[in-house]
């Protein structure tokens, strides 16, 4: 009994049989990856100032039917607008 559990105790303890390394010419050789650029996010904005303003806004006319500085949303709030200021005080009512 006690040559039996040697024998079974020798046979696990036993290593594993090692793989044959494989040769270079048995396994094709691995593609290179190619490298990809990193991806950005580029942020394009759909829509003008000028389109949103015009959207929202409506120009108030003086009494010759010119147009005047101030518009009015379509919520009723008047903004003045002064000439080579942009659209950023219109802008800002609306995104408020």
């Amino acid at each position: 009994s006690h040559t039996a559990y040697c024998r079974l105790y020798s046979t696990r303890c036993l290593p594993k049989p090692r793989r044959k390394p494989a040769s270079a010419f048995s396994r094709a050789p691995k593609k290179a990856k190619k490298a990809k650029p990193p991806k950005t996010k580029v942020r394009t904005d759909p829509f003008t100032s000028k389109q949103v303003s015009s959207f929202y806004f409506k120009a108030v006319l003086d009494d010759g039917g010119e147009p005047t500085a101030v518009y009015v949303c379509h919520c009723g709030v008047q903004r003045r607008m002064e000439p080579n200021t942009g659209y950023t005080n219109l802008l800002g009512h609306v995104f408020m």
